[in-house]
């Protein structure tokens, strides 16, 4: 069952952000070119994405949105598997997860643009931000945690706090920066509400 209702929210504990990315030899050098492009020429850019659903598809429709562009979506079955076709030059771009585009990164296979995050990140620390670029938008994939809606309250208070206890750890830190995460820490009524803020974008 996919409705807030159903869920106690307990934790958030980072953001996977999104990147917008294209092949290395692409013809949009900057996320200006492409969004030129998108307003343009409606839906003749192409962007892959993993699901219908997913913070990529998401993050497609709030620059569509920001910006006037529009861009035909394909769906894949994973982030993966959204990227190769834009290596591969069977799509122009993606919006998927940096941790998922970071091998071609670094073999110089595909070129950032932008990410989704609240600030630069480590791992391309000359691409700009949305927000650098004046769009209201920070999205990622969340990292957190819920329980039936049912659960004891106290049962929900123990777990949040062994939460927060993971997330302070030094194992943590070093998982979340392996894993290229924004560190976010959320409670368990903040990230309820940060849920129902999502719901109604």
């Amino acid at each position: 069952a996919m409705g807030l209702e159903n869920y106690t929210p307990l934790a958030f504990l980072a953001q996977d952000p999104q990147a917008v990315m294209v092949s290395a030899d692409s013809p949009f050098r900057s996320f200006a070119d492409l969004v030129d492009t998108g307003k343009r020429e409606p839906n003749t850019v192409v962007a892959s994405v993993a699901s219908p659903g997913g913070t990529a598809r998401m993050l497609l429709w709030l620059i569509e949105r920001a910006t006037g562009a529009r861009y035909t979506v394909v769906s894949f079955k994973s982030g993966a598997d959204a990227i190769l076709p834009v290596m591969g030059g069977h799509t122009h771009f993606t919006t998927e997860n940096v941790s998922e585009g970071h091998g071609p990164v670094e073999a110089k296979k595909l070129r950032v643009l932008a990410v989704s995050s609240a600030q630069r990140l480590p791992i391309v620390p000359d691409v700009p931000t949305l927000k650098e670029l004046g769009y209201d938008i920070h999205i990622g994939t969340g990292r957190g945690f819920a329980m039936p809606a049912d659960v004891p309250k106290e049962a929900a208070a123990r777990m949040e706090a062994i939460l927060e206890r993971v997330y302070r750890s030094a194992a943590w830190k070093e998982h979340a920066e392996r894993s290229m995460y924004e560190n976010i820490w959320m409670g368990s009524a903040e990230y309820a509400a940060h849920l129902a803020q999502r719901r109604a974008l």
